[in-house]
């Protein structure tokens, strides 16, 4: 009789214990306030209110300016106030926050691009499109409205210090709560959300302590400039307070790269992915060789040989 109650607390017990080292995975999500309204006032033709929709991400860059200056889309439509039935439809972008164009009447094509924040038509000399309204917004606050060879200043929107689309980054946990990872990411890894990167690897795994999230976020705009880097984010389950954080940069066009393919790949823990050397060095090449390895598991970066 003792030997078989003992035999079950054992087992009980034993169960206890691998359930409080379950890991369970959650969802890392990405929310964007993509529809904004702005009220101001056209000189000599009065108060007018947009509702503008942007684009959820950005969408290349302009070859005019550096890498800094890429392009978010916007549809919508704007009215007069003392008219608010008729709503004028337009469509523009905005670019790395700095200035925003909004066109009246442009239909654009596989002929129109975008090139010093201006579309243009690439038939006509890249020449800018023909338009009947436009709208010019600068975070310097030098506003403009054109029609034809008409010109007046507009009240300004915003600011260079303004984000025109807000994004936010969290974890829905199963008890309901939320993580926020702005603050750790805007202060420590602000590139994450440098425009002309997109995340493509997320992962966040739990157990009743600890909550690790990682993610790759990749930055595709030039040879010198491209990257992807691993960011590996532990938060103390019951604070919700940073733990540890890490960042591997996995490739550089000019010097490391390596074979992990998040998009082909979604289940990672089985995985033993390689770093491996090339380029050029004091002006002479060098020969491509692995210089280090790494696996995957539970959301967390296993470094099996260091390559940094």
């Amino acid at each position: 009789m003792h030997k078989t109650i003992l035999i079950t607390l054992i087992i009980i017990l034993t169960t206890v214990f691998l359930n409080a080292q379950e890991f369970k995975e959650l969802d890392v999500v990405f929310k964007s306030e993509l529809n904004r309204e702005f009220h101001t006032t056209v000189e000599g033709k009065g108060d007018i209110t947009f509702n503008l929709t942007f684009s959820e991400e950005d969408l290349g860059g302009d070859e005019c300016y550096s890498i800094y200056h890429t392009i978010r889309f916007i549809k919508g439509w704007y009215s007069f106030d003392n008219n608010k039935d008729e709503k004028i439809v337009l469509s523009g972008g905005v670019f790395s926050m700095d200035t925003m164009y909004l066109y009246v009447g442009v239909n654009g094509d596989e002929n129109t691009g975008v090139r010093c924040g201006k579309w243009i038509d690439y038939e006509n000399g890249e020449q800018e499109v023909e338009f009947t309204e436009r709208f010019m917004f600068t975070g310097s606050g030098s506003n403009e409205w054109f029609q034809n060879n008409t010109a007046a200043s507009v009240g300004a929107i915003f600011s260079s210090q303004d984000d025109l689309v807000k994004e936010f980054i969290f974890v829905p946990m199963e008890d309901g709560r939320r993580l926020d990872l702005m603050p750790i990411i805007q202060t420590k890894y602000w590139d994450l959300l440098a425009s002309n990167s997109h995340t493509s690897y997320t992962s966040c795994v739990a157990t009743d302590d600890v909550i690790n999230v990682l993610f790759m976020k990749h930055n595709e705009y030039s040879c010198w400039n491209e990257w992807k880097a691993i960011i590996n984010l532990s938060f103390d389950k019951n604070t919700l307070e940073i733990i540890d954080s890490k960042r591997y940069e996995v490739s550089r066009c000019d010097k490391i790269r390596t074979d992990f393919a998040p998009e082909e790949t979604k289940h990672q823990d089985s995985n033993v992915y390689q770093i491996y050397q090339y380029g050029y060095e004091n002006g002479a090449e060098i020969p491509e060789k692995m210089v280090g390895s790494f696996s995957i598991k539970n959301a967390k970066v296993q470094i099996l040989e260091k390559w940094f």
